[in-house]
């Protein structure tokens, strides 16, 4: 099976996509692969990398921006004293998105450099993940020459590689959250990422066999699902079983079976 070199789970907050998302780079350190999961800020404890044997990296804008200008500079120490200016900290606040570049050439120079390494991203929120990538466009249009709108399309050219980038939009499996992960495709199909997905997580349709036993409002719960499992089925073509585990590695390992073969 032929795998993208960057993965990047995005959705609202509390849908589960920190956790599918493990799920993911599980399957892929199962198959030899060689992965990192990228984390824009502190959300998984290092105990579960640990047991999971799974790298990890906590994206840094002062980190990020240090060494896209060491680069450009060719030098370290000039860098360093560039990002620690007040003139760069208004530059970063002035215009809006461009932390988003820097934060995503980054993460392809470590693609470019590692041929074989394969990024498992995990994007705060569906807004991070639109600006991600709305950032791009928006300065493509804004620098028509010189070296920022070169880096831009050296990295939307290789992004746009539909052996490159999938998105993965997860949501809970009602209306409002269907409606909010086709909106959300629907903007980035517009701004030319179409390697999108969108896949319903924590479905107790899929879980439970027999509901006679259980509570009134699980029961009512399980029938509304079934409905929108119903009204969406082909625009969510991944659905995940709601987990019945207690613990987070559990859980993790357990989705890693449903998930593995949903993602070409």
């Amino acid at each position: 099976m032929s795998y993208k070199r960057l993965y990047v789970f995005t959705g609202k907050g509390g849908v589960g996509k920190t956790t599918c998302a493990l799920s993911l780079a599980n399957h892929l350190v199962s198959q030899g692969k060689e992965v990192l999961f990228v984390e824009f800020e502190q959300q998984v404890s290092s105990d579960i990398f640990d047991k999971l044997k799974i790298n990890h990296y906590v994206l840094s804008l002062l980190e990020s921006a240090n060494g896209y200008i060491a680069k450009k500079l060719k030098s370290k120490m000039i860098a360093s004293w560039v990002v620690r200016t007040p003139f760069f900290k208004s530059l970063i606040n002035m215009i809006p998105g461009f932390s988003y570049i820097i934060f995503l050439g980054h993460l392809l120079e470590m693609v470019y450099k590692d041929p074989e390494l394969i990024l498992i991203i995990d994007s705060p929120s569906s807004g991070h993940a639109s600006t991600l990538f709305e950032a791009c466009k928006n300065f493509q249009d804004m620098f028509r020459k010189g070296l920022i709108f070169d880096d831009i399309e050296k990295m939307l050219t290789f992004i746009h590689n539909p052996n490159v980038l999938q998105i993965i939009i997860c949501a809970m499996p009602t209306e409002m959250c269907a409606h909010e992960g086709i909106e959300l495709k629907n903007h980035l199909h517009a701004l030319g990422f179409d390697e999108t997905s969108l896949m319903f997580n924590n479905c107790f349709t899929l879980t439970t066999e027999s509901n006679d036993n259980l509570p009134e409002f699980i029961k009512s719960k399980i029938a509304i699902e079934k409905q929108v499992l119903q009204e969406f089925e082909k625009e969510f073509p991944i659905k995940l079983p709601h987990i019945t585990e207690t613990s987070p590695l559990e859980i993790i390992k357990k989705l890693t079976t449903n998930l593995k073969d949903n993602l070409k």
